[in-house]
């Protein structure tokens, strides 16, 4: 069972993760893909603080479970936004940072091994996100994208036009979850990526 009622300042009147975001249908489908896939890290990267990056809050049930993961093991999260959320965590969480910037020109000299991107989902804003963050993950690290049968003419296809570039698609493993409104699943295989698309 997965317990994060600690992460908010609201008072969240269930006991586990699936009835604590019932509130936000739109992220539902796929909170345990994104625990499962944020706590499997800690595996592929053994010794390491596990780095995270949310890139887009809210109503901050990504954050939720990122923040669950991210609890349980040897780990950190940054959010940023260009709406001040600041104030919808544990200011004791010591696990957690929120920046407020715009995602496709803010800058972080860190790396991650994680990045959830759930933003304006428009298409340039995609591609901007895609070489600007990408390039900062580490290899076997994972990319997820949120609405991507949503926003399949804005998301979707910004990255499949970076999968198709030059030899992208040997680079990174892409798989989705077609579900309404859809997750992206991208693992970095590669640091020698053509961002020029």
């Amino acid at each position: 069972e997965i317990n994060v009622d600690y992460l908010f300042n609201k008072k969240i009147e269930y006991d586990d993760i699936t009835h604590s975001l019932e509130m936000d249908s739109a992220i539902r489908p796929y909170i345990f893909t994104i625990y499962n896939n944020v706590e499997k890290l800690s595996t592929i990267f053994p010794n390491q603080k596990i780095n995270c990056l949310e890139l887009g809050i809210w109503s901050g049930s990504s954050t939720r479970s990122i923040l669950a993961a991210v609890n349980d093991m040897n780990a950190f999260l940054t959010s940023i936004d260009i709406v001040d959320y600041s104030n919808y965590f544990n200011p004791e969480l010591n696990k957690w940072r929120f920046i407020l910037g715009d995602s496709t020109i803010y800058d972080l000299q860190d790396n991650f091994h994680f990045i959830f991107v759930d933003t304006a989902h428009k298409y340039e804003d995609t591609k901007k996100e895609i070489k600007l963050w990408l390039p900062k993950l580490y290899v076997n690290g994972i990319m997820m994208f949120h609405d991507i049968v949503f926003a399949k003419d804005d998301v979707l296809k910004a990255i499949e036009e970076f999968l198709h570039t030059d030899m992208n698609l040997k680079k990174v493993n892409f798989t989705t979850i077609d579900s309404f409104p859809g997750l992206g699943i991208m693992t970095k295989l590669s640091d020698d990526i053509n961002y020029n698309f």
